[in-house]
């Protein structure tokens, strides 16, 4: 009985250890276990990031191909009205030529028969009491002769002005034809145009929400940015106390005192891509590497291992830290060589770049930075220029 209730109590307490245990790990990570993490979480947000970038190239894209597509529709519509506005003018003049056709023709019609009842009146007397009262048969057919050649005259004049009248009535019909041709082609690119407006309103629609996907990214990917850099500034203090897991520098190698930051800083100069620093300070990926190449310049003249520089990737944290020791000089101060220049390109106070003042001539301070478009170069800069920040003034 004793037996069976002390196996009883270890299996409670296997069982309790067990559930137990998980909790206790997971309470206690490691710095490099957190950063493994947070890195994890960076390179998952980095292809969130790429796709929702690649979607919002697409969709600019085809955006643009919508307002191509629209503009040359719009330029054929003002076309093809141009062309109507001319066409419904020369409809108009054949309509007012045809009106004026049809009057000239009833005009002489009238005229006509009014001549067929008394042609070439002589007061009360008609044409054919003219003929009738004819002076002997030469006269009579001389009088009918010319009866029958005022007819045809008469009739050749009708015909005529019946043929003009047909011939602009059959131009009026041909253009008031192509006029409803133009009228249908312009209610058709209308009518494309508002379809192609309806499917580019929904692109931008489309787009907007992408963009903001796309900001939302870029915000997660600041915070987890900045929490692993934290986690590295972090793990290399604990790798500082340790005294182990970092390269120590050597402060002979470069020189001494300001010198020899500048001496490692120029030998790096041509530098393309930055592994070589931001692979150093801990990062298995590419990562803004201007603080990374900073810190890298500052251990091996052995500045780190001094406390003289502290070894940081995010950009702020080494401005805090020379705030934080009354380091610190604001952007109107004349700097010199060995000063840590720090920049605010946006100029909301937070800093965003850095790099390594190599000297100062004629009121223009002159840089060593990693990072400047990729690559390790030197840059030069107004005293008080509106973009630097602020200066890190180590105490050499």
């Amino acid at each position: 009985m004793k037996k069976k209730i002390i196996s009883t109590v270890l299996t409670i307490i296997c069982l309790m250890t067990f559930l137990w245990t998980p909790a206790t790990v997971s309470a206690n990570k490691s710095t490099q276990q957190k950063l493994n993490e947070t890195q994890k979480q960076i390179k998952n947000k980095n292809s969130d990031l790429e796709s929702a970038s690649n979607e919002a190239d697409k969709l600019s894209e085809e955006i643009k191909s919508f307002d191509s597509k629209i503009s040359k529709l719009n330029q054929n519509i003002e076309e093809q009205e141009a062309k109507r506005s001319k066409v419904e003018k020369s409809l108009a003049k054949a309509k007012e030529e045809l009106e004026k056709a049809k009057k000239e023709k009833e005009k002489y019609k009238t005229v006509f028969d009014e001549r067929m009842k008394v042609m070439y009146m002589y007061g009360d007397t008609g044409y054919l009491d003219i003929i009738f009262s004819s002076e002997g048969i030469s006269d009579l057919l001389n009088n009918i002769s010319n009866y029958k050649d005022l007819v045809t005259y008469d009739q050749n004049i009708i015909s005529s002005l019946q043929k003009a009248e047909n011939k602009i009535s059959a131009e009026t019909a041909k253009i008031s034809a192509n006029k409803e041709e133009l009228d249908d082609l312009i209610k058709k690119l209308k009518t494309n145009k508002e379809d192609l407006d309806v499917l580019k309103a929904a692109k931008d629609r489309q787009l907007t929400d992408t963009n903001e996907d796309l900001r939302g990214v870029k915000e997660q990917l600041d915070i987890l940015q900045k929490e692993a850099d934290e986690l590295n500034d972090k793990l290399y203090e604990e790798n500082m106390k340790k005294q182990g897991n970092y390269s120590k520098g050597d402060p002979g190698t470069y020189g001494t005192g300001r010198k020899a930051i500048l001496n490692v800083a120029r030998a790096q100069i041509g530098n393309y891509g930055g592994q070589k620093f931001w692979s150093w300070y801990g990062f298995n990926y590419r990562v803004s590497w201007c603080a990374c190449f900073v810190s890298w310049c500052a251990n091996q003249a052995g500045y780190l291992r001094s406390g003289t520089i502290p070894k940081f990737s995010y950009v702020d944290n080494g401005a805090n830290w020379f705030r934080s020791r009354g380091r610190w000089q604001g952007r109107n101060y004349t700097p010199r060589g060995g000063d840590i220049i720090f920049f605010d390109w946006d100029g909301n106070g937070v800093g965003n770049h850095v790099g390594i003042v190599e000297s100062v001539s004629g009121g223009v301070v002159n840089t060593i930075e990693g990072n400047s478009s990729d690559a390790c170069r030197r840059r030069s800069y107004s005293i008080g220029s509106w973009n630097i920040m602020g200066y890190g003034v180590p105490n050499y």
